[in-house]
């Protein structure tokens, strides 16, 4: 899930792209390919995963502290 916070733009859902403003949420299902475009304007954003995502590689998830 995208909560947008700040600004607008453009979120990319797979084929789909949805306008978006301050307050909007944004649902985005397990594998779909999804990014976030700008108008020039600066746009600000939490992103939700559930479950964290695994790197599989590093055998990290994304929540773990960074050194």
């Amino acid at each position: 899930m995208l909560l947008i916070l700040d600004g607008s733009g453009t979120v990319l859902v797979g084929e789909s792209s949805l306008r978006v403003t301050k307050g909007a949420r944004v649902l985005i299902g397990k594998g779909v390919f999804h990014g976030v475009r700008t108008d020039g304007e600066s746009l600000t954003f939490l992103s939700v995963q559930s479950p964290p995502i695994l790197d599989k590689a590093k055998g990290t998830l994304d929540l773990e502290p960074r050194k």
